[in-house]
Parts: C-alpha cells; sequence; structure tokens
C-alpha cells in the first residue's frame, strides 16, 4: 500500500507448499511478523543476509529471494500409519462367485454342473475374520462342499498377528513358505509383515539433501550404475 508518498507491505499471509521448498523457522517468523515495513530506495525489504523481499513495480511482482542457508531441510516419510479404525461397529462383507456349466454330446444326456464360490470378511475394529469356501455340484447327488479357510487377523501399528485354517494355496498370505504336502494347515503367524503401515519405496533409506536454485532433475548412481532419475521443484 502507498502510505505518505511510501510503499509499504501492510501484512503477508504464507501458504503451506506441501512437497516443495520450506524456509528456516527464524526467516517463516520474520515473514509473519512483518508488518507496515517501508521499502527502501530498491524497492526491497531486508529480512535477514540470507533473505529478502524484492518488488517490481512496473510488473507488480513482489518476489522473495533468498539464499541456500534460508531454506530449510524437507525430510519426507518413507512409512505412514494408517492408525485405528474410525468404526467402532461390526461390519461385514461377502463376495461370491456363482457358475453353471452344461456339457453334452450326441452319444449322451449330457452332463450338468454348478458351484459356488463365497469369501466372508467380519471386522470389529482392527480385528478381522475371513470364511473362505466352496459348493460344487449344486442340487446334484454329488454335490459337496469344501472350506479353504477360517483365519483371525489383526494388523494394527505395522504387526500382524493371523491364526487359523488355511489350505496350502492361501497359506502364501501368511508368509513364505516351502512345499508342504498336505491340504489343510492349521498355524499362527505374527510378523512386521503388515498392511498398516504403508511403506514408500521410492524414499531413500538413507537421506540425500540436495539444494536447487531452480527446477532441476538429479541422477542417483552407485558403483558407475544409474539407479534412479527424479525430477524436483525449486529449493
Amino acid at each position: 500500500m502507498l502510505d505518505d508518498n511510501h510503499l509499504k507491505i501492510s501484512e503477508i499471509t504464507l501458504e503451506d507448499n506441501e512437497g516443495g521448498a520450506q524456509l528456516t523457522a527464524a526467516i517463516t517468523k520474520q515473514l509473519n511478523a512483518l508488518n507496515d515495513a517501508n521499502f527502501d530506495d530498491k524497492q526491497r525489504i531486508t529480512l535477514s543476509d540470507d533473505a529478502w523481499l524484492a518488488l517490481d513495480f512496473r510488473q507488480l511482482n513482489l518476489q522473495l529471494v533468498v539464499k541456500q542457508s534460508a531454506l530449510g531441510t524437507v525430510l519426507r516419510e518413507r512409512a505412514s500409519d494408517i492408525g485405528a479404525s474410525s468404526v467402532d461397529e461390526i461390519s461385514s462383507t461377502l463376495a461370491y462367485n456363482l457358475g453353471v456349466y452344461d456339457n453334452r454330446t450326441k452319444a449322451s444326456e449330457g452332463f450338468t454342473s454348478s458351484y459356488l464360490s463365497l469369501n466372508n470378511v467380519t471386522s470389529l475394529r482392527e480385528h478381522h475374520v475371513e470364511v473362505n469356501g466352496s459348493v460344487y455340484g449344486i442340487g446334484s447327488s454329488n454335490q459337496d462342499s469344501t472350506l479353504y479357510k477360517l483365519m483371525y487377523e489383526r494388523d494394527f501399528a505395522g504387526r500382524r498377528f493371523a491364526a487359523g485354517m488355511l489350505d496350502s494355496w492361501n497359506l502364501q498370505s501368511l508368509g513364505p513358505v516351502t512345499t508342504i504336502n498336505s491340504s489343510k494347515i492349521y498355524g499362527m503367524s505374527y510378523g512386521s509383515r503388515a498392511n498398516s503401515t504403508v511403506f514408500d519405496n521410492s524414499q531413500s533409506l538413507t537421506p540425500i539433501v540436495a539444494f536447487f536454485p531452480s527446477a532441476g532433475e538429479v541422477h542417483l548412481s552407485r558403483d558407475g550404475r544409474l539407479l534412479s532419475v527424479q525430477n524436483f521443484l525449486y529449493g
């Protein structure tokens, strides 16, 4: 604003820039406290030796000019936890698959069969009970049913506990297994291989800090081999 033939800044409001450059706490505090500050003869307001505001009056463009030392380091979390359940009531889902087929030839009367596969998951907060089974030959003299999975599971805060009965195929959900000569297995499992903690594998285990005076590209190499190419904004 113009006050007594002097240009002033009445107030500055900073917006959160997720994923972009971040100022140091000292510079941020100075900007938030900047009220009724006058521009000098060069149309500048100096915040520190590393940061200042510059006004282009012809274009009405106000810029914050900073050096590397005025920018803070942004570290992104490699893992995030989904937290506790927001539903305190029992919930349930049912998935089903129904199939019927008929096989007929001229020499015979044909053969008709059907199947119904059901998968039910009942949950109370982080506690889950899953039942999976199938019924074959519905309505025929050869009708049969098979239970493939009956399992209790609790997956919370990066830890997963599971116990129950599984067939050899569904056993893979508990963890890596070798060849087991059995159709159904009873057991339990506990470990950190959980779905409640989500890992961002694009983030490095060892943080690498880089400064960009403008938008740029980073090439990560190890032993002469290119591992990754990533693009970043200013900062």
